[in-house]
């Protein structure tokens, strides 16, 4: 018979009520390690211990489903419920996880009954939890759910989610995790900086520091510390977290008791001296191979300066110079979340068409990111599907096959005219403007000197091949559509040529975009 034991808040990291905190931590990263492949993400001890001690603003309760009440090693499942003590007072955050061979058994809804009683005895009226899968399910796969605000897909029919609407929790919000490879090519990073750091010009400065804000940054980098709520939260309402000069003393101390190393660069406002935005990375000392992103915010009034770049190549550089082992940086943001995802957009090789229209599009939607370099389109796609990288510009004949199978999800077009292969793609024309209406286009040309009637022979035999209905219908399949008849004709062609090198030149020449040297 399996027991369900409360383990009371440890008062410090020798206590030894701490072994509940690290049983459960041992079932999380034993599940990440399964589903993941890798440990960049587990808790090591030290940091599972710290964090279990109540702090002054969060103290998170514990039970722990136990085959032998009196042998700590026999635990199957545990249930944390975390409660914030100066905001957010009506939620909870209700945690669970149940050792694989021992699901589908009862025991998580014993921990889930314990944890949510408690909750509601404490006052708190809504309950948050998580679930987490690898991949995104295709839109229209059955039993595929979407949250009631925002973007992106779960499967609804993987156990977890189950479990959870059979609660009655019900989905608010899907977050997309995206890797970095690091360290970034220069010939990658330093476009960026420079481009960023032209549009911020001597309007901000930047301010970086190791693990301890600087005593005469510290009240102002409270304040930043609130804008967090800024970040979109789906249709989850939520107060601004509590934050002051104690508050950031105490988890830069809770963070170096459990091991954990900070790099943080902050914008300072040149005019009025106020910090504008911050980014900060962490880093597990016992797992110096790795790093994860946590907060980045630029507020209200300051955004558009291309500020978030130019934070995150300040970080990207310091990580450089102080953890150089580091080869990974991990990050989540909300699926709707384009601003932030946009760090990583693959693209095919500089100068491909994939490249230009990526510069054009983040040119056209206001947005930042880091291209990320391939040696052609299907290693860029590899990449795509194993989600290293969020975006990126290709044919449609080359990613059909992988939405089809749903490893891959369109997420728009350059097109006003919606496309039957991909139902539910934005028209990045209607978003975003008429320069983001963009042909993949096919060509045949001869050389200069080709007389005029072998010029109009070519291009009657080829009008007749685009009028066969056969042709049309295999190409239409692939997404592919063949020009109106007036725009084939060799002027038409040529007229339609020398436009789009004078629109591509000005993408290229306002990007500042070279050929590799």
């Amino acid at each position: 018979m399996t027991t369900i034991v409360e383990v009371p808040p440890p008062v410090n990291a020798g206590d030894p009520n701490t072994w509940a905190a690290l049983a459960e931590a041992a079932l999380w990263n034993a599940e990440l390690l399964a589903e993941l492949g890798y440990a960049d993400l587990n808790d090591p001890e030290a940091t599972a211990v710290t964090m279990a001690v109540p702090s002054s603003t969060r103290r998170t309760l514990r039970w722990v489903a136990l085959d032998d009440p009196d042998d700590h090693d026999s635990v199957v499942g545990a249930v944390s419920c975390s409660l914030t003590l100066k905001d957010n007072l009506s939620v909870a955050g209700v945690h669970g996880i149940v050792r694989p061979d021992r699901r589908r058994q009862g025991i998580g809804t014993r921990l889930f009954d314990e944890a949510e009683r408690r909750a509601q005895a404490e006052g708190r009226s809504t309950l948050q939890s998580w679930v987490s899968q690898v991949g995104s399910p295709n839109a229209e796969a059955p039993g595929v759910l979407a949250p009631t605000e925002g973007s992106g897909y779960i499967d609804g029919t993987r156990p977890s989610p189950r479990f959870m609407l059979g609660r009655g929790y019900v989905l608010e919000q899907v977050e997309v995790h995206s890797m970095l490879r690091v360290p970034v090519p220069s010939e990658i990073l330093e476009p960026l900086a420079g481009a960023a750091a032209r549009r911020v010009g001597d309007d901000y400065d930047l301010m970086s520091w190791l693990d301890r804000c600087p005593d005469e940054l510290l009240d102002a980098f409270a304040r930043l510390r609130v804008a967090m709520i800024d970040a979109p939260s789906g249709g989850v309402e939520q107060e601004a977290a509590y934050w002051d000069a104690d508050r950031v003393r105490e988890v830069e101390g809770r963070w170096n008791d459990g091991g954990v190393d900070t790099v943080t660069t902050a914008a300072r406002h040149t005019a009025t001296g106020e910090l504008a935005g911050y980014t900060q990375l962490i880093r597990f000392r016992e797992r110096p191979d790795s790093a994860i992103q946590e907060d980045t915010v630029v507020i209200a009034g300051h955004r558009g300066h291309r500020l978030g770049m130019h934070l995150k190549i300040a970080n990207l550089r310091l990580v450089a110079e102080h953890w150089p082992a580091v080869r990974r940086i991990h990050t989540w943001n909300a699926d709707e979340n384009d601003y932030m995802r946009s760090i990583n957009i693959a693209h095919a090789g500089a100068g491909t068409t994939g490249y230009i229209t990526t510069a054009l599009f983040l040119q056209q939607a206001k947005l930042d990111a880091l291209l990320v370099p391939y040696r052609g389109a299907a290693p860029a796609l590899q990449d795509m599907v194993g989600n290293h990288v969020d975006l990126f510009f290709t044919t449609p004949q080359a990613v059909l096959p992988l939405i089809k199978a749903g490893q891959l999800r369109a997420y728009g077009i350059t097109a006003k005219e919606a496309y039957e292969q991909f139902p539910g793609a934005a028209s990045f024309v209607d978003q975003y403007g008429p320069k983001l209406e963009i042909q993949y286009w096919h060509a045949l040309f001869a050389p200069a000197a080709t007389p005029k009637p072998a010029m109009e022979k070519l291009n009657g035999a080829l009008q007749a091949l685009l009028d066969d209905p056969a042709i049309v219908r295999s190409w239409t399949a692939t997404g592919v559509l063949p020009y109106a008849k007036e725009q084939r004709s060799p002027d038409a062609a040529q007229a339609y040529f020398r436009s789009e090198i004078a629109r591509w030149g000005e993408v290229i020449r306002d990007n500042g975009i070279h050929a590799p040297e």
